[in-house]
């Protein structure tokens, strides 16, 4: 079974002047002012230093395991940077590492206290990604004629929604499986 596995280390979201942490114990403090800022410069970072954007199939699995790491004794739940992990897998999908973030697994590792380093508090991910999305040439060829059919019943007065839908699924498939598609149409080329 292929894999990918990657691992790093990210300084958790901060509010205010003192850089309080953004946690769920204190979600009424930075959420409605602070959220959407905090969101938009982690996502920008990780993409910048950790996860960039992936030019390959997508996979459809992934098992991530966080370690939060104190540099002080001061504990902290692992449960607790929840709206970081969720934005962290967020970006594998808008990324393009995952189709989907409906199938992770998630491991919470019991914080890390007394780390050396410079940063109070950080957090250490382990990332694996399982089962690449991948389509054969033949089952290509089923999706287009599936597509022309569906095609066929969009716009105009006779227009049907369902169709609609089941186009948008034809092409985002064919979208995720088009680096390895290439690949195979390049290989029958080569063999003739």
């Amino acid at each position: 079974m292929e894999e990918y596995k990657t691992s790093f280390v990210f300084v958790p979201p901060s509010f205010g002047k003192k850089n309080q942490l953004a946690t769920l114990n204190n979600i009424s403090k930075w959420w409605k002012f602070a959220q959407t800022k905090m969101k938009h410069k982690f996502k920008t970072d990780l993409s910048e230093w950790s996860i960039p954007i992936w030019n390959d199939n997508p996979f459809t699995k992934a098992e991530i395991e966080y370690t939060i790491l104190r540099k002080d004794g001061k504990k902290i739940d692992s449960d607790n940077l929840a709206f970081p992990y969720k934005w962290l897998q967020d970006l594998l999908v808008e990324n393009g590492y995952l189709v989907d973030d409906d199938k992770i697994k998630v491991v919470l590792n019991p914080t890390e206290l007394y780390v050396s380093g410079s940063i109070e508090t950080s957090v250490k991910v382990k990332i694996t990604l399982k089962e690449r999305y991948t389509m054969t040439i033949e089952e290509l060829k089923t999706k287009v004629k599936l597509l022309e059919e569906d095609l066929s019943k969009v716009c105009g007065e006779n227009h049907v929604k369902s169709s609609s839908a089941r186009v948008r699924k034809i092409l985002g498939e064919i979208k995720n499986a088009t680096p390895q598609l290439r690949r195979d149409l390049v290989k029958i080329d080569k063999s003739v």
